[in-house]
């Protein structure tokens, strides 16, 4: 069985992730991974420097390829991953990002921030593949309908990602117990930072 890491954060998200898009690409190669999500926070910036970087490595190594995608930070403090299917959608996330960073006031403080709602991502999610990103407490279930609303079943899933935490294996069946009944698959992901 193989796996492929799909929450992936750069450094290109401020304060977030540590690591350059590139080193990233590189050690999902050597750890034999056919595929690798970058997954931004509100922003695609990584994803140019990680499209270089997956030609520059599949055609020194094996084949790897980058699934590239967004972390979506609602302003109700809602988190879902998006991944384009196609070029459409593809425009259509990045002129959802233009939506939600326009809404930032930079004369009081909110340069660089994203203001998106639930129904932003319900008007721009035609194409997309949507995940669920619970917090430590687990997923709430205003979430979980906003999901099955706008994603299909085979499209909404709901990330199933280790904390660290006391109860993490309650938390995860609980969490994959309540994606079902609402239509959504789970997805294993690591959240890497």
């Amino acid at each position: 069985m193989t796996y492929s890491e799909l929450q992936v954060t750069t450094n290109f998200s401020f304060l977030r992730g540590a690591s350059h898009p590139e080193d990233l690409l590189s050690t999902a190669a050597v750890m034999g991974m056919p595929a690798l999500g970058v997954t931004d926070r509100n922003s695609v910036g990584g994803l140019v420097r990680a499209m270089v970087k997956a030609e520059e490595v599949s055609a020194q190594h094996a084949p790897i390829r980058l699934v590239v995608g967004c972390r979506l930070d609602l302003v109700t403090g809602a988190s879902l991953l998006v991944w384009p299917e196609d070029l459409a959608a593809w425009s259509r996330l990045t002129r959802l990002l233009t939506k939600g960073k326009s809404r930032a006031n930079p004369k009081a403080g909110e340069k660089g921030q994203c203001f998106l709602y639930w129904e932003d991502v319900a008007e721009y999610a035609r194409g997309m593949v949507g995940a669920l990103v619970p917090d430590m407490a687990g997923v709430q279930e205003g979430e979980l309908r906003w999901m099955a609303d706008i994603f299909d079943r085979k499209r909404g899933h709901v990330c199933l990602t280790h904390q660290r935490r006391p109860n993490d294996v309650r938390r995860l069946h609980q969490t994959a117990e309540a994606a079902s009944r609402f239509g959504l698959r789970p997805l294993a992901t690591g959240d890497v930072l």
